[in-house]
């Protein structure tokens, strides 16, 4: 009991570190659901802690309802796009509902029986795990979502496929440290930017770190999809924007590559694009201040009379 008050105790910080994190944002829903997850999980150990049950079955039940609240955070940034991100959440809880039900059952038709999962449920455990972790594999929050992961099935290790039971023990408290873990390491991550790279590379790996490979993934097609309409030269890749005649590593250079008329197309392309995820405010943060078009262009001309007078 000891140890999950103290994680629970150490999370409330981290929760309100990633809470300003994600301001300006619509992971607003996301944040809310990992208060939910983690206030379950520690209020269940203190509650079996300190109350004795007539059936082992009610405490079980109750872990593993609590439990299943960890895949929602993630399911909730699946949807975290607007106008649908508000509503989503009702998606998320009936996700829960289903993934939990078995608690339920257990405690009101089963309650002399020990809980147990049909294999079709273990192997649903196991995807909801997976597409929990591979949403962050490739970001800056890959670590974090490893230590997530390693929480999840210390937590669910009894109901997964493949005898994995056989070779971990259940154990809760651990379960419950490492995600509090996993919100540490999202938050000192989040902390950090790189400085060796121009803001349109900034604002590209700070979305995709934020919302995952789903949504990076999508805009990145978006926003290539409309170069290749406008006949752009340039291309978004999961490391930065690039011109589109380099090789597949982009440049590590502080200035973009491409000129002033192009940069005032793309701005408005890729500000109408993460609009649907973030505020304009959180966009200007992050986006490099617009060069001026006119004064570029006449500063061109003027350089081209310039030589033509040499001439």
């Amino acid at each position: 009991m000891l140890m999950a008050c103290s994680a629970f105790l150490v999370a409330l910080p981290l929760l309100w570190l990633r809470r300003r994190q994600l301001a300006g944002t619509t992971l607003g829903s996301m944040w809310w659901w990992w208060v939910a997850m983690l206030s379950a999980l520690g209020g269940v150990e203190l509650y079996l802690a300190v109350t004795v049950l007539e059936s082992e079955t009610v405490g079980v039940a109750l872990r593993f309802a609590a439990a299943s609240l960890s895949f929602c955070p993630t399911m909730s940034v699946l949807g975290a796009k607007r106008p649908q991100d508000k509503a989503w959440n009702f998606i998320v809880l009936s996700l829960w509902v289903v993934v939990a039900l078995p608690a339920l059952e257990a405690v009101t038709l089963h309650m002399d029986q020990p809980m147990e999962l049909s294999t079709a449920r273990s192997w649903f455990l196991l995807v909801l795990v997976v597409v929990c972790l591979a949403n962050r594999l490739g970001t800056r929050g890959a670590w974090a979502a490893l230590v997530f992961a390693g929480g999840q099935v210390l937590l669910l290790v009894p109901y997964l496929p493949l005898g994995v039971g056989g070779y971990l023990a259940p154990w809760p408290t651990g379960g419950l440290v490492l995600l509090v873990a996993s919100v540490g390491v999202d938050v000192a991550g989040s902390r950090w930017r790189r400085q060796d790279r121009h803001g349109w590379d900034q604002l590209w790996l700070e979305f995709r770190d934020t919302f995952g490979t789903l949504w990076a993934l999508r805009v990145a097609e978006r926003i290539n999809a409309a170069a290749a309409i406008c006949d752009w030269d340039l291309r978004l890749t999961w490391r930065g924007f690039r011109v589109a005649e380099q090789d597949a590593t982009p440049s590590e250079a502080t200035a973009v590559p491409w000129d002033a008329a192009t940069e005032q197309t793309l701005r408005t392309t890729t500000v109408n694009l993460l609009r649907r995820f973030v505020t304009r405010e959180w966009i200007d943060a992050r986006l490099p201040v617009a060069r001026d078009l006119e004064a570029e262009t006449q500063a061109t001309e003027t350089s081209g009379l310039f030589h033509g007078e040499q001439e």
